[in-house]
């Protein structure tokens, strides 16, 4: 082989070595998304079943993001819940939760933020498209480590589309947990504790993009 042709033989290795390790990193490169861009496609329900009354609730604002690693399949980040966007159907009860009509409750003025730190995630051994998670949950002031699991299904570009879902890839979220109140702080009123659930369920179903909406 004469010199120049091993010359351009190794500069083709080089160059397909370079666009390999190239696309290896893209492709494990983590990815960002970010959730609550769309009312619609927020729903953070809560419900409290007491032998006097059913509460049920749901928010639809959330603010945060969260950033996934491919290699490790783990995914840190923050999402925040405004309290004064939680309602139960009743505004006079609404008012009750957000601490406006006095008690403890959630006061919303002084604590006015629901929070989940996410810190780690690990999928579920066995369960396709299932992960463990690990975080921090502050509630009325209150911080608690949180575990829980959460499915996770992840939409290309290609399939989202921006007539559906909008530009960027997706991801769809959706956890179940259940909330002792009182162990974070939260009072039950006294006169209504037979109307009032001392553990209140949570369901999150949620959808997170790599193209936020431009402000």
């Amino acid at each position: 082989m004469s010199q120049v042709r091993r010359a351009l033989a190794v500069s083709a290795l080089f160059a397909l070595l370079f666009a390999w390790s190239a696309a290896s990193a893209e492709e494990a490169a983590s990815t960002t998304y970010t959730f609550g861009t769309f009312e619609a496609r927020t729903n953070v329900t809560f419900l409290s079943e007491a032998d006097l009354e059913t509460i049920q609730g749901i928010g639809h604002v959330i603010s945060g993001s969260v950033t996934w690693d491919p290699k490790t399949s783990s995914a840190t980040g923050r999402l925040a819940v405004p309290v004064k966007d939680m309602h139960t159907g009743i505004d006079k009860r609404d008012a009750h939760m957000r601490g406006e009509q006095g008690g403890t409750w959630l006061e919303a003025a002084k604590y006015p933020e629901i929070v989940f730190e996410l810190t780690k995630t690990v999928p579920t051994k066995d369960v396709p498209n299932r992960v463990d998670y690990e975080g921090r949950l502050t509630i009325h002031g209150v911080t608690k480590p949180w575990k829980g699991a959460a499915t996770l299904r992840f939409i290309p570009a290609s399939v989202a589309g921006p007539a559906k879902l909008g530009d960027g890839d997706w991801v769809r979220v959706k956890t179940s947990f259940d909330v002792p109140i009182q162990d974070f702080g939260v009072e039950i009123p006294q006169g209504v504790g037979p109307k009032v659930s001392a553990v209140w369920k949570i369901s999150i179903d949620l959808y997170g993009t790599t193209v936020p909406p431009k402000k």
